[in-house]
């Protein structure tokens, strides 16, 4: 009887309720929030389980590790499986077994049997061709996602300003997000000369954003590039998302960086910061805010119709004089997304793109459209 149990088991091994916990946490941001039991596959093997799931264009699988007695795999409602695991008591290894499409979930005292488990892997196929692969540090480019990604459009006319542009040269990657109102740039050199590359993809969003969240923050990404999808794979996850066919106006958004200024001023991130957040009772019923540069001090000027107005100044570094006008979220994204002791903001008049600079990197720049208001 023992002998027969033994041979009907279909998984079985041993894993930290931490890491367990951690690699459906992190794979469960991929499921849709309003599917009534998307499917999470588990697959054991080699010294490691991984958590996986797959939509029509985007996968991710996490991996740790696992003490596995019985190889195999199964898939699992993600929502069931996650509220199991929180609810195991803390300090104990977690043993995951299936036997006859049963689930047997056990740490401690605690013992959860979850039926109707099926067998069966991510539905996610690509086609494959040539590919280009590079590596990348993953704190750079965890920080490059972050800088950049916050600037893309939502929604558009155009789905291409919904992606971010990913153009590889033998020496670097650089990163583009652009909307009608700003646009980030940023430079990330690789590990290894890439000789003679120089592809161009367009990447959506929503899988960075997931891919930002889930990066380790030490060691290497080895990212794929094919003609259809691009993959990012580290010791602890896999990433592979389609790519989007539209075209990105590239030409269009760097004729949109300027080049040439009459007059700039530098602002202590920390000050920016605390004066956009001490003005925001005015500004979160109108989001414009006013700046006024001059001998040394920038001042900030916002105002309602219907609660009033907030004024402030702050200690800078000017060169020339005027006015120019911001919407102050675009602001704060600017301040939350880029860590940085100073901005400097370059400008030509009241109505022209302003490129914006974090500590005088020559890495990123953020270039932000002012506000058009004919009455103050």
């Amino acid at each position: 009887m023992i002998r027969s149990l033994v041979e009907q088991q279909e998984l079985a091994c041993t894993v930290s309720q931490e890491a367990l916990l951690s690699a459906l946490t992190s794979v469960s941001r991929l499921t849709p929030r309003l599917s009534a039991s998307p499917q999470l596959c588990i697959e054991v093997q080699d010294d490691m389980l991984a958590v996986s799931y797959a939509t029509v264009d985007t996968r991710l699988s996490v991996r740790v590790e696992a003490r596995v007695t019985y190889s195999g795999s199964c898939t699992v409602p993600a929502k069931m499986l996650l509220d199991c695991v929180k609810r195991l008591p803390e300090g104990y290894p977690v043993t995951l077994q299936v036997k006859s499409s049963v689930l047997r979930l056990h740490a401690g005292t605690r013992l959860f049997l979850l039926k109707e488990i099926a067998q069966g892997a991510s539905p996610l196929t690509l086609p494959e061709s040539v590919a280009q692969t590079f590596s990348i540090e993953s704190r750079m480019l965890h920080a490059g996602l972050k800088e950049v990604l916050f600037a893309a459009a939502t929604e558009s006319r155009h789905p291409a300003l919904t992606a971010l542009y990913l153009h590889v040269e033998e020496e670097c990657m650089h990163l583009v997000a652009a909307n009608p109102y700003r646009l980030a740039c940023r430079t990330v050199e690789l590990e290894e000369q890439q000789t003679g590359c120089d592809i161009t993809a367009l990447v959506p969003t929503a899988p960075l954003r997931l891919l930002a969240s889930v990066l380790p923050k030490e060691g290497q990404v080895a990212v794929t590039l094919q003609e259809e999808s691009i993959a990012f794979h580290t010791s602890g996850l896999d990433l592979t998302t389609r790519l989007l066919s539209d075209v990105f106006p590239i030409e269009t958004v760097s004729a949109c960086i300027p080049s040439i200024f009459s007059a700039q001023f530098t602002l202590s991130r920390m000050h920016l910061l605390h004066t956009l957040s001490a003005l925001s009772p005015i500004t979160s019923d109108d989001p414009i805010l006013k700046l006024s540069y001059a001998e040394g001090r920038v001042f900030f000027h916002a105002r309602s119709s219907s609660l009033g107005e907030a004024r402030d100044e702050v200690e800078a570094e000017t060169l020339g004089e005027g006015d120019i006008f911001f919407n102050v979220t675009r602001l704060f994204d600017l301040c939350r997304a880029v860590t940085a002791r100073t901005f400097t903001f370059f400008l030509t008049d009241y109505r022209h793109p302003v490129r914006i600079v974090p500590d005088s990197r020559t890495d990123y720049c953020y270039v932000l459209m002012p506000m058009n208001v004919s009455r103050w």
